[in-house]
């Protein structure tokens, strides 16, 4: 699914046309509703020795020796401000983040003006402009930026840095058989690459040991983090472009008020531009085993390859942006509270919205505003625990964008296939019964009396506010024996932790939760209709009958295979609650009479209303929250 958080939440132009009207710019004021904010940043050294590590080797670089990673021609950032060309119009649509959002734009902490910020833009700067990206369609729709050739040198380039050893590459196909993206089955684990990031997950097994006195725990307290980051710079700080270099260890608080800090090393760029560009589309996110103790996950991101450049757009200043606010010209999902005059804004960022739902990545004055008190209506009572919302208010001038209360077309379709790459397939060592292949041309039809079945599953809760897909994936590797924690499945779903996006999603998409099950109990992912594993299917952003009967016809028959499908669904249409968040649950049981289909589901968060994450509802309201979801789409 995409990136949901329960807790925390929320082309080139005529080269020779130039911008007509400048505009005016305001000097940088002081502005009394946010406090101000340093540059927290680390300035290396013009050359740090490589340690070796014992579990994944690699030779050692100056920082003078850029990775050779690939950037296709034109993405990426624009030169200095000067090259600013006459930019298009942009229309933007506040239906289309509320539909694709994932998750309450919600973040908790006991107080937000004490945190250090870590956004590197502070209003001192005087910005004329920042650039526009986007996204680059494939035919079926699918954004691209890097071919497939281009993909598998950084995939080699990568294996190479890190030491690893592959044994089989698989393709990630979208429906039409483009390869966006590949990943290599390696003897230390995982290694994945695409357009926007490479991934490095290791197993369990060759971890990074880290040293006495490191340790990646999220939980850990400033100076412990920090020396984590130059740590971690030591060892990896020529993955950047840059010898001067910052870090991000900020995140936030969970509703047990448990301390989340991210691990974030991005380049300081040439310019303000450059760094806030880095800051958001260009950084290394780390992260540690469960006590801090390993590092076993490293992404790289790269986003810049993944776009096309629309143009530089100049850009209003905070104050302005706050009279947008204030007028509802911004991205919200807040449960429908909205801040006002009297709202206290405890910090304001300027930060990418990168949302894969839009056509665009822009620049946008990030909005921390506390509706504490307001949101005692909507969620629950955090005591101890300040309610922050985010508002993202567009930093182009008003006059290029257009905004509409109607969502747009431009959407990012789920992709639902891999195929091998060569080498030997995948094996498990576990296996789990055969999941039948059917034809599902059969009408559902009612029929005289009532049959049902149902899987009996332990239920397991989340530990993670956006661990719903792997607590799912749990409960279903459990059901068949196989042991393994939320935080492993988590990493090896890519799932995004919070703070790992500049736009404040995390959580997992689909298709990975689909293709882990798969290599789990099937060894590897379907590939084509007749293999036995686990698919996503993509449903239409309204309540079609032919998909209606589809959906329940498969999730009967993998009941009755003994297998439990997964959904995403809308909190608030399911539930009936205020909370428009979007989750994962479990498809366990159905009970079907003369004119009536029921599904029971089990949710590893919510009570349900039945007690103990049990619920039962009829299918057609089920498959409406499905319609209503993030990303429209079922696990079968």
């Amino acid at each position: 699914m995409k990136k949901e958080d329960l807790a925390n939440a929320l082309n080139e132009i005529d080269d020779d046309l130039l911008l007509s009207v400048q505009r005016a710019r305001m000097a940088p004021a002081k502005i009394p509703f946010y406090r101000r904010k340093s540059f927290i940043a680390v300035t290396a050294a013009a050359c740090v020795f490589a340690v070796m590590i014992a579990t994944v080797p690699r030779p050692q670089r100056s920082h003078d020796e850029t990775p050779a990673v690939t950037d296709t021609q034109g993405h990426g950032l624009l030169g200095s401000s000067s090259s600013v060309k006459n930019p298009e119009v942009i229309t933007l649509s506040h239906e289309q983040y509320n539909s694709s959002s994932s998750g309450f734009g919600i973040v908790l902490y006991p107080d937000l003006k004490a945190e250090t910020d870590y956004n590197p833009w502070n209003e001192e700067m005087e910005l004329q402009s920042l650039p526009v990206f986007k996204r680059i369609p494939s035919s079926a729709g699918i954004p691209y930026g890097l071919s497939e050739k281009e993909i598998q040198t950084n995939l080699d380039h990568y294996a190479e840095y890190f030491d690893v050893h592959v044994k089989e590459v698989n393709k990630d196909l979208d429906p039409e058989g483009n390869v966006y993206g590949l990943t290599a089955w390696c003897e230390e684990g995982t290694l994945s690459s695409d357009s926007y990031a490479t991934v490095l997950f290791l197993n369990q097994d060759h971890a990074v040991s880290l040293e006495e006195g490191i340790s990646l725990n999220v939980e850990s307290d400033q100076e412990t983090a920090e020396r984590a980051m130059e740590y971690l710079h030591d060892r990896y700080g020529d993955l950047l472009d840059s010898n001067e270099w910052a870090y991000d260890i900020g995140g936030d608080f969970t509703y047990d008020a448990r301390r989340i800090r991210n691990f974030v090393m991005y380049a300081k760029g040439a310019s303000d531009e450059d760094t806030i560009v880095n800051y958001n589309l260009k950084k290394i996110v780390f992260a540690g085993s469960e006590d801090g103790s390993q590092l076993d996950l490293i992404r790289v991101f790269n986003e810049p390859a993944a776009y096309d450049t629309v143009s530089e757009y100049p850009l209003i200043n905070a104050d302005e942006a706050y009279q947008e606010l204030l007028k509802g010209n911004c991205f919200a999902n807040t449960g429908g509270i909205m801040p006002d005059e009297n709202t206290e804004i405890a910090d304001v960022q300027l930060v990418y919205m990168n949302n894969r739902a839009f056509e665009y990545v822009l620049p946008c004055y990030l909005f921390h505003a506390d509706i504490t008190d307001a949101a005692k209506k909507v969620f629950s009572d955090l005591p101890g625990l300040r309610q922050y919302g985010l508002y993202y208010v567009p930093a182009l001038s008003p006059e290029y964008i257009t905004w509409t209360d109607e969502p747009l077309s431009y959407d990012e379709p789920l992709i639902t296939e891999t195929a091998a790459a060569g080498g030997a397939e995948a094996s498990s060592e576990t296996s789990a019964p055969e999941m039948q292949t059917h034809s599902f041309d059969e009408p559902v039809t009612g029929m005289p009396g009532t049959i049902s079945n149902r899987i009996s599953i332990n239920r397991i809760l989340q530990q993670e506010d956006y661990y719903c897909s792997a607590a799912c994936a749990q409960m279903i590797l459990n059901h068949f024996g196989i042991d393994r924690a939320q935080s492993d499945l988590a990493d090896e779903m890519n799932t995004y932790r919070p703070g790992e996006r500049s736009d404040g999603i995390s959580g997992t998409y689909d298709t990975d939760v689909a293709r882990v099950l798969s290599e789990y109990l099937f060894g590897a992912a379907p590939q084509n209709d007749m293999d036995g594993g686990y698919r996503v299917q993509p449903v239409s952003e309204v309540f079609k009958e032919n998909e209606y009967n589809q959906f329940v016809k498969r999730v009967r028959r993998n009941i009755d295979d003994g297998y439990p499908s997964i959904i995403q669904i809308r909190v608030s249409s399911l539930y009936g609650s205020s909370t428009s968040s979007n989750h994962n649950v479990l498809v366990t049981g159905y009970e079907e009479g003369k004119d009536f289909i029921s599904l029971t589901l089990l949710d590893p968060y919510y009570d349900g209303n039945q007690g103990n994450g049990v619920s039962v509802y009829d299918a057609s309201a089920v498959f409406q929250s499905i319609v209503e979801s993030v990303e429209p789409s079922y696990i079968w």
